[in-house]
């Protein structure tokens, strides 16, 4: 048989593949449409790298991708920047006129340069949506700023690590916004390496 469609990668691991696929697509990682979908082919043993999965049955399935993207990976590749980023020492909240927040962005990693201790970059958490254009962060400015930059997103530095992994174990060119991805931890790689 050829293959198989799942909707999620999550829905794949939770279930039992017919023994005769060798094959199946996921049409997303966390939700159907986000990117993330990716045909994966069944292998004898756990690759060594994180571009795999085990299936309900016990099968192990890896990525098949000529070029996988980094979202087959985990990555949002969400991030957003400001130049308008507004905070006053000892207050918790950002004002950016030019940045639409929403509910879905608690949690979600941010960094404020010029608001942490002494003029260094803050970075935190969203730890509260106030309205389309303030946000509460999870720690206080040290430093008062108005038309800062700064950046919002999931961190994606795990799944970029994750990716990196699969391409040195013999893994396609990886494609796929990096510069839309958020890192809160370095991922090196060295020079000539394939991107």
């Amino acid at each position: 048989m050829a293959d198989y469609d799942y909707t999620t990668r999550t829905q794949a691991i939770a279930a039992t593949i017919p023994s005769g696929f060798e094959f199946i697509r996921t049409v997303g990682y966390r939700s159907v449409g986000d990117g993330g979908g990716a045909l994966h082919k069944k292998v004898s043993s756990a690759p060594s790298h994180q571009g795999k999965f085990q299936s309900a049955d016990g099968a192990w399935w890896e990525i098949s991708e000529m070029r996988p993207d980094i979202r087959m990976f985990g990555a949002y590749g969400d991030s957003v920047s400001f130049q308008d980023g507004a905070m006053t020492s000892g207050n918790a909240n950002l004002t950016s006129l030019s940045s639409v927040f929403s509910s879905s962005d608690v949690g979600k990693v941010c960094a404020v340069y010029g608001a942490g201790s002494a003029g260094a970059h803050l970075e935190t958490t969203i730890a509260a949506y106030v309205s389309v254009h303030v946000v509460t962060l999870s720690t206080a400015a040290s430093t008062t700023v108005s038309s800062a930059l700064g950046y919002f997103g999931h961190d994606d530095t795990t799944a970029i690590s994750d990716a990196k992994g699969f391409l040195q174990s013999g893994g396609s060119l990886l494609a796929g916004d990096t510069g839309r991805a958020y890192l809160t931890g370095t991922v090196t790689f060295s020079a000539g390496f394939p991107a």
